[in-house]
């Protein structure tokens, strides 16, 4: 699923988005594929759940999302999750750890809830994982992630079905809040 060079990291065997299969499941979605690093939110069924600058969103529209996401062009993927978890014990799982937090900080980042909900879930040991990147490579190797669909980047669907992600560090993570908080004011 994953492979690491010193710039990049890739996600393989990626398909164009299938709006049905994102919406039965629990996904992860990597927004701003171009970025480093990107925003992460969690998709579970017709409903996402994110941490961000400006606080929690707890089950927002996930069509209106991907209206929003094509309307602007902004890069996207999708990571689905496999876990023994009803949809409704999923939304239950992610609003109570969503609900501990008030927004991201240089501390916590929006891939913190998304980790601890995994955490929750997965037979692996998460506790190295510092990164999305981290997080999907354990998470693959464990046989708990499925089909990744890209958004606004078909392309790469066409070519090797790779999906190529710059690699980022905590640095970069920690400036990007900053720049957003600063954005926010």
């Amino acid at each position: 699923m994953k492979e690491v060079s010193l710039s990049e990291w890739t996600l393989n065997g990626v398909e164009p988005l299938d709006e049905q299969a994102l919406k039965t499941g629990v996904s992860m979605a990597l927004i701003g594929t171009d970025e480093a690093p990107p925003h992460l939110l969690l998709i579970v069924g017709e409903r996402f759940y994110s941490l961000d600058i400006k606080g929690i969103t707890l089950g927002s529209d996930t069509t209106g999302l991907l209206k929003f996401l094509r309307r602007t062009k902004k890069k996207a993927a999708f990571v689905q999750l496999i876990f023994e978890v009803s949809p409704e014990a999923a939304r239950k799982r992610i609003e109570n750890i969503l609900r501990q937090h008030t927004c991201v900080s240089e501390e916590v980042t929006c891939l913190a809830p998304i980790c601890f909900f995994c955490n929750q879930l997965s037979k692996a040991d998460l506790g190295p994982v510092r990164f999305v990147f981290d997080l999907v490579q354990i998470l693959s190797e464990h046989r708990e992630t499925g089909a990744v669909f890209v958004l606004n980047q078909e392309e790469k669907v066409l070519t090797d079905k790779r999906l190529h992600l710059p690699l980022y560090n905590m640095e970069k993570v920690r400036k990007n809040i900053r720049g957003k908080q600063r954005e926010a004011r």
